[in-house]
């Protein structure tokens, strides 16, 4: 049985990823294969930037190029080839990925279903099924969340690691600096989620607790109308849903402290690469062209694109996370081995002692 990790962090990451492969078991070629198309993909995409930089080039020195109409129109080709090669890629790899998620959903509740299915009555009385309800949604739905938005994960790897060449081919001194700024903005990120990944369990325990309520109070609709009570058991509902707003309101506020630190850091990264470049280029004596300036802001904006999206995809995997360790004690309370006794085939009676 897939075991969740008690430590989080990068495990938090790591945790789903083995479920999500462990889950797709009958699609894991599909899976491979999608990753590969989405690889592809984010390759052709890289291109555009150079393609845009070298149209801008050419157009300042549209007076020293010997045949500009055929230059342009090749540029103007490429520029519109890359979004039909994007699209050839991109397109199949997504139906593939919500295909795998669709069944790796699936089968998880079946294993979730199959287990709480064979538990004995004494763990369902300490259990109450509203919250086992509850623990199950949210668990399956962050593997199904994970799996299908797995795009954006490998094409923030590629924009990042594309770009960080791009950027030392161009200009390397704003290579280095992206990587170091990059890797404090991160290290901002990993300290703020240290502090919200506990918050976040916290919140979704007082989420079971009220999905509790809400099913004793509707399966019994009849009692409850029939005593009038439904007043009594809506303030209760109410008190449940709203008891925990204080953490809620701290949760988002450290998230939206997270995100402004991360925002300043990165649009620091671009001001200081672009100032560095055009100081340095003129220091020299060099032309600024306006097409090599555009290919050196696109690349640091993707690598700012891929920080503000791992930095996403992180917090939002903590938070799956904590929906897939709802379950950590459906998967513990699992039997170590079914029972295979049964009836006898020509059974008459059954006696029953004590």
């Amino acid at each position: 049985m897939f075991q969740l990790g008690n430590e989080y962090s990068m495990k938090a990451f790591l945790a789903l990823l083995s479920a999500s492969w462990k889950y797709s078991a009958n699609r894991r070629g599909e899976l491979l294969l999608y990753i590969v198309l989405f690889i592809g993909a984010n390759v052709v995409l890289l291109l555009e930037p150079i393609v845009i930089g070298r149209l801008l080039n050419t157009i300042q020195q549209i007076t020293t190029i010997p045949d500009p109409i055929y230059t342009l129109s090749v540029l103007f080709g490429f520029m519109m080839a890359i979004q039909i090669a994007f699209w050839a890629f991109h397109g199949p790899a997504r139906v593939m990925e919500n295909n795998v998620a669709f069944f790796a959903k699936v089968n998880f509740a079946d294993t979730l279903f199959r287990i709480i299915t064979s538990l004995p009555i004494q763990w369902h009385k300490d259990h109450h099924s509203g919250k086992t309800m509850n623990r199950v949604r949210k668990s399956t739905n962050a593997i199904y969340d994970f799996i299908s938005n797995g795009f954006q994960l490998i094409e923030m790897v590629m924009r990042l690691v594309g770009s960080v060449i791009a950027i030392f081919i161009i200009f390397p001194m704003a290579g280095v600096l992206a990587v170091c700024i990059s890797g404090l903005a991160l290290i901002v990120v990993f300290l703020f989620d240290r502090v919200l990944l506990p918050q976040y369990e916290e919140i979704n325990e007082r989420e079971h607790h009220t999905a509790s309520a809400l099913h004793d109070y509707l399966t019994n609709i009849f009692t409850v109308i029939s005593l009038r009570l439904e007043e009594l058991t809506r303030t209760e509902v109410w008190q449940r849903m709203t008891v925990y707003f204080p953490l809620y309101l701290k949760n988002n506020q450290i998230n939206e402290l997270k995100w402004f630190i991360a925002t300043i850091i990165i649009s620091l990264m671009t001001v200081v690469s672009l100032g560095w470049y055009a100081l340095s280029t003129l220091d020299a004596g060099g032309l600024l062209f306006a097409g090599t300036v555009y290919m050196l802001y696109e690349y640091l904006q993707k690598i700012g694109t891929s920080f503000y999206t791992f930095a996403w995809k992180y917090s939002l995997t903590v938070q799956q996370y904590a929906d897939l360790r709802a379950v950590q004690e459906i998967l513990d309370a699992a039997p170590a081995e079914k029972s295979t006794a049964r009836l006898p085939q020509n059974w008459k009676s059954i006696q029953i002692q004590h």
